[in-house]
């Protein structure tokens, strides 16, 4: 099974992305010392994060998501539409990610991705069979010199 994702567009609009944080860090039960501890910001920085009144970097926004075992965009994004199909999973740094994709899109992406597999197959077999000739060539060659000595 093959699965194809596309990221959303995803808005930044500090202030937004500030209350998302603080909701969910009030929801976990979590002081803001603490997670600004874990974060290893200062706690004013965080209250300014929290309160539109700083930016948070991609970093802080990636470790706040595995602190808080939230999905990224659920700080960063608004679903684009109501028809869409979701995959979560976890990147390698272990950030919990949710992705929507729209159904058109999906199918397109899944169509190109089955039409690259299929002309780098045929690539292959090409290969293999250019291959194929000149071992037989390099034999054939090579049973010649062993005739000549």
């Amino acid at each position: 099974m093959h699965i194809c994702i596309n990221l959303i567009v995803m808005k930044t609009e500090n202030n937004k992305i500030g209350n998302k944080i603080k909701s969910k860090r009030v929801e976990k039960g979590i002081k803001q010392d603490d997670l600004a501890n874990e974060l290893k910001i200062s706690q004013a920085s965080l209250s300014r994060i929290e309160n539109g009144k700083e930016e948070a970097g991609i970093n802080t926004l990636l470790n706040i998501s595995k602190i808080l075992e939230t999905p990224i965009n659920y700080f960063t994004s608004d679903p684009v539409n109501i028809n869409q199909q979701h995959a979560n999973f976890e990147n390698s740094n272990g950030v919990y990610i949710s992705q929507q994709l729209e159904s058109n899109e999906y199918k397109d992406i899944c169509k190109q991705k089955d039409f690259i597999i299929d002309t780098l197959q045929k690539e292959i077999q090409k290969l293999n069979e250019r291959i194929e000739r000149r071992n037989k060539k390099t034999e054939e060659l090579t049973i010649r010199l062993n005739n000549l000595i």
